[in-house]
Formats: C-alpha cells, sequence, structure tokens
C-alpha cells in the first residue's frame, strides 16, 4: 500500500508492505487533551517547578554556570507561536536568569542529525523572531554538524559497539575554527 505521511514542511510517500499497521495521532488513538493556549503559561512553569526524577533548574544553575540546550532541527517541525520548543526555551531561560545564569553563557545547538545544516533562515523558523535577534548575531545558536569529526571528542562506545560523540562548543572546544 502507498502511504503518504507528514516530513518536514510538507509529505513524503512510501511504499508499505499491506500487513504494516498503521498508527495516525488522533484517528487511530485518541489524542490527548489540549492545554487552552491562556493555561500553557502555568503548565510550564508547574512543570519546571517540579521535574521528574532530577533537581529544578534553579537548583542546578547559578551565577558562573554554562548552559548548553540542544533542540532538534526544522525537521521535526514546531514554528508555530505556540510551539513546544519556542514556548519552553523562553520559560526556561527566564528560569536560568533568574537562578543567576548570564546570557553570555546560554549556547543553543540545532541537532540536524544527518539532515543539512541548519541556515539562518531555519534557525529564525525554529527559535522565532525574539529568540533569533537575542541569541544568533553573538554565535550563540549553532548548527551541529554531525559529520565534522573535527568539532567532536570520541567519547568510546555504548555496550552495543555503537559510536558516541559530543560536539565541542565555545566551553569545551580546543580547536580553532568557525562553526
Amino acid at each position: 500500500m502507498k502511504m503518504e505521511f507528514e516530513y518536514g514542511q510538507g509529505t513524503m510517500a512510501a511504499e508499505l508492505p499491506d500487513n504494516t499497521d498503521i498508527f495516525i495521532p488522533g484517528e487511530t488513538v485518541k489524542d490527548p487533551a489540549c492545554i487552552p493556549e491562556e493555561k500553557l503559561e502555568t503548565a510550564y512553569l508547574e512543570s519546571l517547578a517540579h521535574p521528574i526524577g532530577m533537581p529544578t533548574l534553579s537548583e542546578l544553575a547559578h551565577k558562573g554556570s554554562t548552559v548548553t540546550i540542544v533542540i532538534p532541527d526544522r525537521v521535526k517541525g514546531g514554528e508555530q507561536a505556540t510551539s513546544h520548543r519556542k514556548l519552553s526555551i523562553k520559560y526556561i531561560l527566564r528560569e536560568l536568569y533568574a537562578a543567576g545564569v548570564e546570557k553570555k553563557d546560554v549556547l543553543f545547538i540545532i541537532s540536524n542529525g544527518l539532515h543539512p545544516r541548519s541556515k539562518e533562515s531555519d534557525a529564525k523558523a525554529i527559535f522565532g523572531a525574539e529568540l533569533f535577534e537575542e541569541f544568533w548575531h553573538s554565535g550563540q545558536i549553532i548548527s551541529h554538524d554531525s559529520e565534522d569529526e573535527a568539532h567532536m571528542v570520541d567519547l568510546g562506545t555504548t555496550h552495543r559497539g555503537d559510536p558516541v560523540y559530543m560536539i565541542l562548543t565555545r566551553n569545551n572546544c580546543t580547536k580553532k575554527k568557525d562553526f
């Protein structure tokens, strides 16, 4: 059977075996209740005040802390004004600043996987105009290149033998090259 599914800003076709189980959000399984837009801030603040299984950001962060926030690339969507990405970043930053973290000590990494690196226009769509203007021009939004081993540290392998790398950021970079 031929199936069209959402991918990036459009759809993608795939030829699937006839016995494929298909999950369609909202149809196959009922969507969860929607939080009304006017209650989103309260819900985010409640979540930040009571994280599951870890201390709050205000307990973890303080003046002098450096913070790196990794977000998915544009392929994952989330460009609407009330997207989880845009709202969560706003409330996380508010809490970090209240804990003493300085704006200059925040770095965002757009995690592209093997997708093309994000361009300036992609970053603006992902972050929205306000956050983009606040962080882009100071180089605090970078696009990860998972094929650029010169900017990664080899952390070894998992118990299954999968390689694990971590990007070198401004704070742990030992090689000089523009991101």
